[in-house]
């Protein structure tokens, strides 16, 4: 079982907990682990509640989930990453500037 700590880059990459369908999750995406409260759960930052939801449901500023749904992440895949990502936003707007 993979060791996650407050800091840490992670992918998301399941669907299996309930808490996630209350908030705006995309898959693939990487999120910062926040507070640690479980070994097997923890809290995501950058990961929003959605904004109609009862207040009762988001007495926390972050979502908690299970650590099953990430892939820790190293810095040089964040980093490989983070640089693709922007490439394929480049590329998106070069589209848009031709029509």
């Amino acid at each position: 079982m993979t060791q996650f700590k407050t800091g840490d880059k992670v992918r998301l990459v399941r669907e299996e907990d309930n808490q996630l369908f209350d908030t705006d999750y995309q898959l693939n995406r990487i999120y910062t682990v926040g507070k640690v409260v479980q070994p097997d759960w923890f809290e995501v930052l950058g990961l929003p509640f959605k904004k109609d939801l009862d207040p009762w449901k988001t007495y926390r500023k972050f979502p908690r989930i299970y650590n099953c749904c990430f892939e820790k992440l190293d810095p040089f895949q964040v980093k490989v990453l983070e640089a693709r990502n922007q490439l394929k936003a480049n590329d998106k707007c070069s589209n848009l500037e031709t029509w």
